[in-house]
């Protein structure tokens, strides 16, 4: 979700044939439909190389990236593709595990965006189509200047002082 940006629903709507390990996922399900390839960088693709080959190992590529396990009545194991609300159970879990009652699956997204502004040197357009906006506009969000920026930024004006 992090590194690629992902919505929650583009998550659970991953199948196991739309990863490409030389590459990250080359068909990601999103807002209306729509239909992209999202890179990820060497790191996000060894994490899913990693969990494919020991959680998913064997399943034909027609199946669904993430399940879940359970137990129906009777005891017999059952498992289905993974919904969004689980996804949105378990992040909200490890942020309270973490300290950071406040997380939630689109921060993930939202820190995507920030890092990759960041690191880019501002460039929105890349921002834009790595999150595939539709809108310029969806992407500003993302362009906001924290705190500790805007302090870097003015201390500019004790350094010049003559």
């Amino acid at each position: 979700m992090a590194y690629g940006g992902l919505r929650r629903s583009e998550v659970v709507a991953l199948d196991i044939r739309d990863y490409a390990p030389e590459f990250g996922l080359r068909r990601v399900q999103g807002k209306g439909g729509l239909e992209a390839a999202v890179p990820l960088p060497e790191v996000a693709r060894a994490i899913v190389a990693e969990y494919l080959s020991k959680e998913r190992a064997g399943v034909a590529d027609t199946e669904p990236m993430f399940v879940v396990r359970y137990l129906a009545r009777g005891g017999a194991a059952q498992q289905r593709r993974m919904l969004g609300q689980r996804v949105w159970k378990l992040i909200k879990a490890l942020g309270r595990r973490a300290g950071l009652p406040e997380l939630h699956p689109h921060a993930f997204r939202h820190g995507c965006g920030v890092e990759l502004h960041r690191r880019t040197g501002g460039n929105r357009r890349l921002v834009q189509e790595h999150l595939r906006h539709a809108d310029i506009q969806t992407t500003t969000v993302y362009t906001r200047v924290t705190q500790h920026e805007l302090q870097q930024a003015v201390s500019v004006f004790d350094k010049t002082r003559s």
